[in-house]
């Protein structure tokens, strides 16, 4: 069987962050608007039904909200997991790199949703997906000086 060892790794370490980074500029368009993204208001009608279509709307808004905060504390997980295991950077600068990139997404997918008319980039919205990638750094910090099972002590 022919194996290809690098494209594995790269698959294991790299293809999560990259998927979600390709996720996050496809619903920054217009298809991520709340006038055709209607599937959360669909569920919440569905499982509060005596609530007002204004509330159901307001708990759709916070939702996504959360959903930001939690999708760039996964980002940037996945980068600095990337970068610190698999290119074997030191823990801090992995973190710090992986910031770096959930930023450049965050201002890259605020600015494209300023694009369309159906969607308003918001730089409030900038400091909340960086909040979700700061709490999610603050986690990931003690993680990553730990390191791997399989890795030589040497390398930490």
């Amino acid at each position: 069987m022919w194996r290809c060892p690098w494209l594995v790794n790269f698959c294991f370490f790299w293809l999560p962050p990259l998927l979600l980074t390709a996720g996050i500029f496809i619903l920054a368009g217009d298809l991520g608007s709340t006038s055709k993204f209607r599937l959360p208001v669909i569920i919440l009608q569905f499982l509060l039904p005596s609530l007002s279509m204004s509330k159901i709307v307001w708990i759709s808004d916070i939702l996504r909200k959360v959903a930001h905060f939690l999708v760039y504390g996964l980002l940037l997980i996945g980068y600095a997991r990337a970068w610190r295991w698999h290119i074997r950077m030191k823990p801090l600068p992995a973190i710090v790199l992986a910031l770096m990139i959930c930023l450049a997404v965050s201002a890259a997918d605020e600015a494209r949703q300023a694009l369309h008319r159906s969607r308003s980039g918001c730089p409030h919205d900038v400091a909340l997906d960086m909040s979700g990638a700061l709490a999610a750094a603050g986690v990931m910090y003690p993680i990553l000086r730990r390191g791997r099972r399989d890795q030589p002590k040497s390398e930490l």
